[in-house]
Formats: structure tokens, sequence, C-alpha cells
């Protein structure tokens, strides 16, 4: 939500939650993955949507990266939990060669406790993604946050 709220009105966004399956966040009736305009009624519409999403079952990382991509953003902030399964060697790669250095991935883990393992040679597939397609890779522990 503060990503969002951080927004100007030159700047476009689009949200795509996922669980076994990507699931775009329309704020209008647009048929098709389109970038909305961060005007604050579109950032508003953005809050309602999202505070009504409810967790699925199951997950799926490479479907909603790959939806992205296919929308030619600059840039991609991928927020997740991290759980299993991870994106195996062939799906970074895939998400590589189809992003052809064109847009940055920016992972953001959220997890819970201090941090496992810092170096991005070991490190998770996160680290792996956003080294791989020019992003940064941060961690957040979520115990605390402030409720």
């Amino acid at each position: 939500m503060s990503s969002l709220q951080a927004l100007d009105e030159r700047q476009q966004f689009m949200v795509i939650f996922y669980d076994d399956k990507p699931h775009l966040i329309k704020l209008h009736d647009e048929t098709k993955p389109t970038m909305a305009k961060a005007t604050d009624l579109n950032k508003t519409l953005a809050r309602q949507k999202i505070s009504g999403i409810q967790p699925g079952s199951g997950t799926d990382h490479l479907p909603p990266l790959e939806m992205a991509l296919r929308t030619n953003p600059d840039v991609i902030f991928f927020l997740t939990d991290a759980l299993e399964p991870p994106l195996w060697p062939k799906d970074l790669e895939r998400i590589r060669t189809m992003n052809g250095g064109r847009v940055r991935i920016h992972s953001i883990e959220f997890g819970q406790g201090p941090e496992l393992g810092v170096d991005a040679n070991l490190g998770n597939f996160l680290r792996k993604l956003a080294n791989q397609n020019g992003g940064s890779y941060r961690y957040h522990d979520v115990t605390r946050f402030k409720g």
C-alpha cells in the first residue's frame, strides 16, 4: 500500500496477485492487462481491491512474472513470501530470456524472523531472479511490522 501511495500521477502501475495462478487487479472494466495512471482515484481503487483479496491455495511464481513481462513495464517489483516451490534454474532462465534485459526485476521477500543466507550465489531464487534481471533483492521480517 505504501508503495502505491508513493507513486505520482506521471507514473503508471499494475497489481498482479497470485497463488496457483495470477490474478490481475482490474481497476476499471479493461479486458486485457493495462497499466493504470497513478491518480489519487486509481490508487484508492487499488487499495480497496487489494484489501478484499483472500489468500488462495498453492504457489506458482512463474505465471505472474510472465504476465507482468508481457505488459512491457519499465520495472517489476516482485513481492512474495517465497514459499515452495521455488523458481527452478530453468524457470529463472526462461524469465531472463523472456525479459531480454529490458525490465529491471526487483524481488522483495517477506519472511518471519531474521534473513538467512546472504551470499547471492548461494542465496534463494529471489536473489538470483533479481541478480539476473538487473534488479535488487530485499528481505523484510514481517514480525517487525507494526499491526
